[in-house]
């Protein structure tokens, strides 16, 4: 009788290493795992170059990445690396003993641990079904309490604190940010990013590619995700999620009811995966399945600002602005940022009247 044998690894390697790792099918397998970064990959890679017999690399971006690198150490030894955002290290060893030896060469190889990671988000990517992240730490510098409460209000210290209990005590859930854009909702973002980044992990997933939610590899990917960052919560952000999150007889809002399941649902308990939407359109235009009370965990208004408080966080910045209309509203980013585009000024008719 025939027959045939898949070998599926934590690391969701599908049938690309399933011919090497066979060798395991009757006999004891012992694994260690541990957590690297692009650096430790590519001190791995030049340090066994003998012993690499497998790479798999990612070059849709602007730069080639290593997706898995796999060193073979014997018949039945291997180190299994994987880089694009995952960076971990998994350990195939016939006995215990052996795996722990393979264990401490990868420590000597690797060298002193690196310091912890700068504060950052991952940013999701969905390439032909296959989900992987990158990591970004190019943020703005962390603003002080003072700024936080002349840009959003005296009470948002203790909104974030809020944010922070809610999510840590309780999983799922949905938080929402709405206002008129320019008024803020992703500097906060970033400044919960550095703020949170000891208690909670960011995924920033943009909504053109909201259609992760529903892909067949959301689940193992969260898996995965939650075995390396197991004492944080993860945190999905989409931005400008007007769309997705619109009643459901109105066009383009079909990935809804998986955001829903992945929030709320019994997925979303397993997979324990928090999501904050921001908003430009009015509540009454959302899905009211989204504002159900134990759904909606966190909610933040965003407003323009009045003169006098425009005022005050451009002398906070110790910037020169000047408002053109004293009684008009402002939103931060025109006072954050400087003005590019002018409006014309309406031309003078010149002539003669019949």
């Amino acid at each position: 009788m025939n027959t045939s044998l898949t070998f599926v690894t934590k690391l969701h390697y599908h049938d690309k290493l399933s011919d090497l790792l066979s060798v395991f099918a009757m006999s004891p397998l012992h694994v260690v795992e541990f957590n690297t970064d692009e650096k430790g990959i590519d001190r791995l890679h030049e340090r066994y170059r003998d012993r690499v017999c497998r790479t798999f690399r990612d070059a849709n971006g602007g730069r080639v990445a290593w997706t898995v690198v796999v060193l073979r150490f014997a018949e039945n030894e291997f180190v299994l690396v994987r880089g694009n955002g995952c960076n971990d290290v998994e350990i195939l060893a016939p006995t215990q003993e052996r795996a722990d030896a393979l264990l401490l060469e990868m420590r000597d190889a690797l060298g002193t641990p690196s310091q912890a990671e700068a504060p950052g988000f991952n940013m999701v990517r969905l390439d032909c079904g296959d989900l992987s992240c990158d990591r970004v730490e190019n943020l703005p510098p962390r603003c002080d309490e003072e700024f936080l409460r002349l840009c959003y209000g005296d009470d948002i210290p203790e909104w974030v604190g809020s944010f922070t209990e809610t999510t840590l005590s309780r999983t799922g859930g949905f938080t929402l940010l709405d206002g008129p854009p320019g008024t803020g909702k992703t500097s906060l973002i970033t400044q919960m990013i550095l703020r949170l980044s000891a208690t909670h992990v960011f995924y920033v997933l943009p909504v053109a590619q909201a259609g992760a939610f529903a892909s067949a590899d959301f689940i193992p990917f969260w898996q995965r995700e939650n075995a390396r960052h197991s004492d944080r919560v993860k945190v999905v952000v989409v931005e400008d999620a007007d769309k997705l999150l619109r009643r459901r007889n109105d066009d383009g809002c079909g990935i809804l009811p998986a955001m829903l399941n992945v929030a709320d649902g019994l997925a979303g308990r397993m997979l324990r995966l928090h999501v904050v939407c921001s908003i430009n359109c009015p509540l009454d235009h959302l899905d009211p399945a989204i504002l159900r009370p134990g759904r909606l965990l966190n909610h933040r208004r965003f407003d323009l600002l009045s003169t006098s408080s425009a005022r005050r966080v451009a002398r906070h910045l110790k910037r020169e602005w000047t408002a053109t209309d004293p009684h008009a509203r402002h939103s931060l980013a025109e006072i954050l940022n400087k003005t590019v585009l002018m409006k014309p000024e309406p031309k003078r008719i010149v002539g003669f009247a019949a």
